[in-house]
């Protein structure tokens, strides 16, 4: 991830108050004995920027390019029959995390 890219991750984050999911720090990855896969196929991972990261309860957790977009959160909620609590990720970073999920 740029720097530029980086410090624009972190300040959207912060700005709407949600953690932030890299590579570098481990939490952009997919828990693979979750069924995380079938919950949000590939082909939707990355045309939707969205990558599903693990379930807690009836949450997944999902790290989206645009953690602001309420529309895609209500329809992740509404295709996975859960709770989404987003993450901030950047587009570069969720598609390298995606070709090594799926």
């Amino acid at each position: 991830m740029s720097v530029t890219e980086n410090m624009a991750v972190h300040s959207t984050a912060r700005a709407l108050g949600v953690p932030v999911a890299t590579l570098a720090n481990k939490i952009l990855k997919v828990q693979s004995d979750q069924g995380l896969t079938e919950m949000i196929p590939e082909g939707m991972a990355r045309a939707w920027l969205a990558l599903p990261l693990f379930v807690d309860g009836t949450t997944l957790a999902v790290a989206l390019a645009d953690p602001s977009d309420k529309i895609l959160i209500a329809d992740l909620a509404r295709h996975t029959n859960r709770t989404i609590k987003p993450f901030a990720a950047s587009k570069t970073e969720i598609l390298t995390a995606a070709g090594k999920a799926y």
